[in-house]
């Protein structure tokens, strides 16, 4: 049988997803390098070089007498999953690995993806009816499958897409910041004439603390030999700060960041233990100033993690919690709202994003009180529309470390939201008309069947029984002409 692999190749007006993940977390600063090893049209190329980036590649049908060049980065894109033979797949594996000298992104097609295919089974996966082959994963078979390749950990960045740092610092660094929630400093007021005198020189300091929680060691300051010299040292410069701001902020910011830093070193134990030597230096230096030493912060982190463990607590601590939606069965909230979470289900979420990575366009989160399990759900219109419908579904079972996909955007009658001011935090932009709108409904009494206003066409009906009708977020009375 002749497998057509030529034609699995796409043609892009837009950046493929596992390279536009990778841009977005940073993953390609200004300058990169950039190889993609099966590159097909070469339709990534031709966007990355736009953006300035000095990108080349490779393809067997299409390119196939370019070198293959060392770089930065490289991208092997949905490649593994069209060849027919497993001792071929690793190979190809094996040789992006052996070019990428900072970051190698591998991506494949899951089997939630078995659906949209039609045709033969073959070896281990699919002949379509236009003579591609398609081979499945499921994430941790793919996880598993770089892994023993490569003999490197590999980093979920998204379903079906993940991350293998050649460095192990740059691997942690970036694990640990998707922890780190978005946090400013104090304002110093203008009256502090010695802070305002040194503004300049104090400002780097004032970052640093805002970043990490912690004062820095020289060497982690570029100006620390001016401000010493100013000061006498960083440590009395921060003093001077702490007395023009108040200290109450400056304690807060240390706590927060030693949180994020636990649920780092937490996740770690539930995923991958990592040992100290493999940490990034700010990551050591964030340990020794918050625990002393790495067994207590280790110690300290068991503590965390074993608390998710506990579903009765876990129960517990959703019941209690001042944002989002609860049910019977679990809390949905918004995932703005994710950082303003306690600690411990901040950990019951990043343990399952953890498994999957970022899932794209998943906006409602749903924490389940009685059972190990995160959903990530896609709302799209959730801020357009007044009732937006569900058009996909991620499942992660903690327990079993799986994840189970569903696809609704065909569906006729898809779930739908109501009170959307319940599952956003109180700063949420539209929030207000979220609830007037609420109020509207509930005097209608359009809430009053929980069971039928739960999908589309149910709720359609019922806003049709009632001779109402909604425009943005607003309640209005059916014209004649509508219900013609």
């Amino acid at each position: 049988m002749q497998i057509r692999r030529d034609k699995t190749a796409l043609r892009r007006i837009d950046l493929s997803r596992p390279l536009r993940l990778a841009l977005d977390a940073e993953l390609l600063p200004a300058g990169s390098t950039v190889f993609d090893y099966g590159c097909g049209h070469g339709s990534d190329l031709r966007l990355l070089r736009s953006l300035g980036y000095d990108a080349v590649g490779w393809d067997p049908a299409h390119a196939p007498r370019a070198a293959l060049r060392p770089s930065n980065v490289v991208n092997l894109g949905f490649v593994v999953n069209v060849i027919e033979h497993a001792e071929e797949r690793a190979t190809a594996l094996s040789k992006a690995w052996a070019l990428a000298d900072r970051l190698l992104i591998v991506s494949a097609r899951l089997r939630s993806d078995v659906d949209e295919v039609r045709g033969d089974d073959y070896a281990d996966g699919v002949v379509t009816r236009c003579g591609t082959f398609q081979h499945f994963y499921t994430q941790s078979e793919l996880r598993d499958w770089i892994e023993h390749v490569v003999e490197q950990p590999a980093v979920p960045a998204a379903p079906g897409v993940f991350l293998v740092f050649r460095s192990s610092e740059d691997r942690e660094r970036f694990i640990a910041a998707r922890f780190r929630r978005s946090v400013l400093g104090p304002r110093v007021p203008i009256s502090a004439a010695l802070y305002a005198e040194h503004k300049e020189l104090l400002d780097p300091l004032l970052q640093f603390f805002t970043e990490r929680g912690r004062l820095p060691a020289p060497e982690e300051l570029a100006n620390s030999a001016a401000v010493s010299s100013a000061f006498g040292s960083i440590g009395r410069a921060f003093a001077i700060v702490r007395r023009a701001t108040g200290s109450e902020s400056w304690s807060r910011i240390e706590v927060q960041r030693n949180e994020d830093l636990l649920l780092y070193l937490a996740h770690a134990q539930f995923n991958r233990p990592v040992r100290f030597t493999d940490l990034a230096a700010e990551l050591r230096g964030d340990i020794r100033a918050f625990h002393g030493n790495y067994p207590k912060a280790l110690l300290a982190a068991i503590r965390m993690m074993r608390q998710i463990a506990d579903q009765d607590l876990i129960n517990a601590v959703c019941k209690a919690v001042p944002v989002g939606k609860e049910t019977p069965q679990a809390i949905y909230l918004h995932a703005s709202a994710i950082d303003q979470l306690p600690t411990v289900l901040r950990l019951y979420e990043a343990c399952a994003r953890g498994l999957v990575g970022e899932v794209e366009g998943a906006n409602i989160v749903k924490l389940h009180r009685y059972r190990p399990q995160v959903s990530y759900l896609c709302y799209p219109t959730f801020d357009k529309d007044a009732h937006p419908a569900l058009t996909s579904s991620m499942v992660v079972r903690l327990d079993e470390a799986h994840a189970s996909f569903k696809d609704y955007s065909r569906t006729p009658n898809p779930p739908i939201l109501h009170r959307k001011e319940e599952f956003v935090p109180a700063d949420y932009p539209g929030r207000e008309k979220f609830a007037k709108l609420t109020k509207q409904e509930e005097a209608a009494g359009l809430f009053r069947s929980h069971s039928r206003i739960g999908f589309l066409r149910e709720w359609l009906l019922t806003l049709h029984d009632a001779g109402v009708s909604i425009r943005g977020h607003r309640l209005v009375k059916r014209a004649r002409s509508e219900e013609q």
